[in-house]
């Protein structure tokens, strides 16, 4: 039985698990994303709205959405994935590439936390702001959502993906002296699930738009993770396709080279069509075996057990 909503549904959200015969899955908890310090505008103006498809537009309120699974909880709490949904950085994907990325792990006993972020409208550092806020809230929650803060991660698809990349590169240390609580957990992932993620190409609409118009240096080097990854980053898996138009294979490639020379434990499966069709609904095509390598690697690493089991004994740790 699902636990009561802490607060309110958003607009988005109600207006898509309300649908008649969406069969969308509630959320457990929905809460604002909080800050501890003065938070910048992305300049938009425009009234946020979802449309019948589930796409969020102009949105400058952040919030999380938690899922938990229905299966027996760990001593140790659930395993948990926070899923940054893509939309070219213009838009969110909240429902086909949230909702239902959180129904896939969810099925496969890790709580689900979808991040709807505030787009970036040539800021950089906003969605970046609010992936790490999250994953701190997270783990600051986790006796509340009865998740285990050791074993976390972060996920993303399309310009999501390239916002987990920037996460799991861009991380905020825990502060224990700090006067705010928020501050006193890490934003560094345990692990990170990268689908047919935007790495570095500028030509992609998604760059253009988190970057802007007229980017300094400081920004396109800040904005490329691969530029970024050495031997503390975390086990990762990247699943794309060779001739995805949207997100060029070759970021994919050259992520998951810099964490093998890093000595990072990496895996990558590379399908050779698919264009940008990869995601959490099958489209009838060998790609859409994704999902079932996905599942085995996060077995391999000890991330999840069986899900028809209890999960992992406290003190379990990834597998390096």
């Amino acid at each position: 039985m699902k636990k009561k909503i802490t607060i309110l549904l958003s607009a988005a959200v109600a207006s898509m698990t309300a649908a008649a015969g969406s069969g969308l899955p509630e959320p457990d908890f929905v809460l604002p994303i909080e800050y501890t310090s003065e938070i910048s505008s992305n300049g938009i103006t425009e009234k946020e709205y979802t449309s019948e498809k589930g796409i969020c537009y102009n949105i400058t309120e952040a919030e999380i959405m938690v899922f938990l699974p229905e299966t027996p909880k760990p001593e140790n709490g659930y395993p948990c994935i926070v899923i940054f949904p893509g939309g070219g950085y213009a838009n969110i994907h909240i429902r086909d590439a949230g909702i239902r990325a959180a129904e896939f792990y969810t099925a496969n006993g890790l709580a689900a936390v979808v991040v709807k972020y505030r787009l970036p409208n040539g800021h950089p550092s906003i969605p970046v702001t609010d992936g790490q806020q999250a994953v701190r809230m997270v783990r600051m929650n986790a006796s509340r959502f009865g998740i285990n803060p050791e074993m976390t991660g972060i996920t993303g698809s399309s310009a999501g993906g390239h916002l987990a990349a920037m996460l799991a590169v861009h991380t905020l240390e825990a502060d224990p002296d700090s006067p705010h609580e928020l501050d006193h957990y890490s934003s560094r992932p345990d692990f990170l699930i990268l689908v047919k993620a935007v790495i570095n190409d500028r030509n992609t609409w998604t760059l253009k738009k988190i970057l802007g118009p007229d980017p300094d240096e400081e920004s396109i080097e800040f904005c490329n993770p691969a530029n970024h990854i050495d031997s503390t980053a975390m086990p990762t898996f990247i699943s794309h396709c060779t001739d995805d138009p949207a997100a060029p294979v070759d970021g994919a490639l050259e992520f998951y080279d810099k964490l093998k020379a890093s000595g990072v434990p990496a895996e990558i499966h590379i399908f050779r069509t698919g264009k940008h069709g990869m995601g959490y609904i099958d489209n009838g095509k060998p790609m859409d075996i994704w999902k079932d390598i996905a599942v085995e690697w996060m077995k391999n690493m000890k991330i999840i057990g069986d899900p028809s089991r209890s999960g992992q004994k406290k003190g379990a740790q990834l597998q390096k």
